[in-house]
């Protein structure tokens, strides 16, 4: 789009004329952040006050099994895992992956023998223990000269992935089978998502306000989470709870220990350094063992009764506060983040306490009394601020979701106008390439949270997408936009909404949700044996002519799904019911072009 529109692209790094000595200052910069944490976090640990909870290894329950080594790969396995993996090159790989993959039926045999002498030996091979970090900005809108604002981001020899991939696939295979997954972390799990964890969070604010009239939700924030795990509490919870021992840990811990990174811009590269902490951030591996490595921390808020929602080292609470005597939930929220925070620095995180963010989400006639709230947080009082920004997106005082339409219009009209300009240069299809990714996308993230809106807020969406059908029809202001619409075969802003619902409702239906949506359902099962028992529908929740209930998933799913045909409701294959689901709405939206 920059390159169509004739705009220079800004550098996303600092201004230099020295390239050795940049990489040389942001290798000692990622290194001396992390030594800066570790000390603070040793200081810290002098400060805090013992658990009000029981120990975190009497609230976790030991794995009944163990993986004492993983299992030998065949070829065959080797190369769907690479077939099926991003095609992805690295400096550190001796060919490019391209080159690879085309004499791939050569190098399977070689990279299957690598794997299983792996598993056999419990060593991971030294050279694949070396990273080449790239530096990147954290936010397009921050400073580029401030070295804070960029993450390390690791990039490992297309080897070194490969073989991550296969210990993960049978790490997480093993953890699904003996029930030690955390069931409220989101992140790096087939399935779920941000849109499936803010789909739960969402239902679960607008059911507290329902029930109590008012839910305090704190976003607490991590300061380099990846990068301060701890190796050997991580590896001591591996065989303490998760039950790997022998050769499978044996090899974990060839993972972690002897890691090297260099930082490399272009062509140059800074000194190589060791890691004493940390899992990689770009890995395959990585990820996944810091999701094992915070599963106390879902101990922990399970036994002081609050709710939460883990996405990778975003940690949100949320607990039911009464307007008239807010003190008593606020206690308790303050006794479970002082335990997450005890905790945290015990094992070498450390959250940013006066980053974290704290809403109190409100009936709108209650907003004035609950903004002078506060909680204290370390050292910190953190007051109830209007909105805050959760996974991108923007959660206010009332969820009304206004802040967060306005921000998705703004963003849309930006690369409305763009695209525009340069329409006339441009083949339909191309056009209908840069707004599918750079409009339609946004409008359609997380767009299941819109569901139930007053028609005065989602218009202003609807608006945006009728920009969007007249440029990709380069068709005037005067020609009726319901018939355009019709043509392009694009689904109006609030059908796409239940579109979304819908689908995850079929989804959560036939097992294929995340379990933590498909809880918030419940097959509708009649005391006798009557028809409607053959018809798929759902338990509808009763709740009061209340503007918050009837937008939760809970109650907004059986209540759209029960009106589906029969034949819909008791479909079980997916790719079936999305066709048909979209042409029963195009039906019901655009039922005068139909005819």
């Amino acid at each position: 789009m920059n390159t169509l529109i004739g705009r220079k692209q800004t550098t996303s790094l600092p201004s230099t004329d020295d390239n050795k000595a940049l990489v040389d200052k942001f290798c000692d910069f990622f290194i001396s952040k992390i030594a800066a944490i570790q000390q603070d976090l040793s200081s810290l640990q002098s400060t805090t006050v013992p658990l009000s909870c029981p120990p975190v290894s009497s609230l976790l329950q030991p794995s009944t099994s163990c993986l004492n080594q993983f299992s030998p790969v065949s070829e065959s396995d080797v190369e769907k895992c690479i077939k099926n993996s991003p095609k992805t090159s690295c400096q550190l790989d001796p060919i490019p992956t391209k080159l690879l993959l085309n004499i791939l039926p050569a190098m399977v045999p070689i990279i299957t023998d690598i794997i299983n002498k792996c598993f056999s030996s419990g060593e991971f091979p030294a050279p694949c223990k070396s990273a080449i970090v790239r530096p990147l900005l954290k936010k397009p809108s921050l400073d580029c000269e401030v070295l804070k604002n960029y993450r390390p981001v690791s990039n490992l020899s297309y080897l070194s992935k490969t073989i991550e991939r296969v210990i993960s696939s049978q790490l997480v295979e093993y953890m699904k089978d003996n029930h030690l997954l955390e069931g409220l972390q989101s992140a790096y799990k087939a399935g779920h998502s941000t849109e499936t964890a803010l789909l739960r969070i969402h239902n679960d604010l607008l059911c507290g306000v329902e029930k109590a009239s008012a839910v305090s939700l704190v976003l607490l924030d991590l300061s380099a989470a990846f990068d301060t795990v701890d190796h050997s509490t991580f590896l001591s919870l591996l065989e303490s709870h998760f039950g790997i021992k022998g050769k499978a840990l044996q090899l974990l811990r060839s993972y972690l220990h002897g890691r090297t990174q260099c930082v490399a811009i272009e062509n140059v590269q800074s000194e190589v350094v060791s890691l004493m902490y940390g899992v990689p951030q770009g890995s395959v591996l990585g990820p996944a063992a810091f999701s094992m490595y915070t599963v106390p921390l879902g101990a922990i808020l399970r036994h002081h009764k609050i709710g939460y929602h883990i996405y990778a080292d975003d940690t949100q609470l949320y607990l039911c506060t009464d307007p008239k005597n807010p003190s008593s939930s606020l206690d308790q929220l303050r006794t479970a983040i002082s335990d997450i925070r005890t905790w945290m620095i015990t094992n070498k995180l450390k959250i940013n306490d006066d980053k974290t963010e704290f809403l109190v989400i409100t009936k709108p006639h209650l907003t004035s009394r609950m903004k002078d709230l506060k909680i204290k947080i370390g050292g910190h009082d953190i007051p109830a601020t209007n909105s805050a920004k959760n996974l991108g997106v923007i959660f206010d005082q009332t969820l009304s979701m206004e802040k967060q339409i306005n921000s998705v219009s703004r963003a849309n009209l930006f690369h409305l106008r763009n695209i525009s300009n340069v329409r006339r240069l441009l083949s339909d299809s191309a056009s209908s390439l840069l707004i599918h990714s750079l409009v339609t996308a946004r409008l359609d993230y997380c767009n299941i949270l819109y569901h139930g809106l007053p028609k005065k807020l989602t218009k202003k969406l609807q608006r945006i997408q009728n920009i969007a059908a007249r440029i990709q029809t380069q068709t005037s202001s005067y020609d009726d936009v319901t018939q355009i619409l019709f043509s392009l075969h694009w689904l109006p802003v609030r059908a796409r909404a239940k579109y979304k619902l819908l689908i995850t409702a079929f989804k959560a239906v036939n097992g294929q949700a995340p379990k933590y949506i498909s809880n918030l359902i419940q097959p509708y099962v009649p005391a006798k044996s009557l028809r409607s028992k053959k018809q798929g529908r759902l338990v509808k929740p009763d709740l009061r002519l209340d503007m918050f209930g009837r937008r939760s998933f809970a109650y907004a799913a059986p209540h759209e799904w029960n009106n589906l045909p029969v034949s819909l409701k008791t479909m079980t294959s997916f790719p079936t019911f999305k066709q048909q689901l979209k042409s029963l709405l195009f039906k019901q939206y655009y039922c005068n072009q139909c005819e």
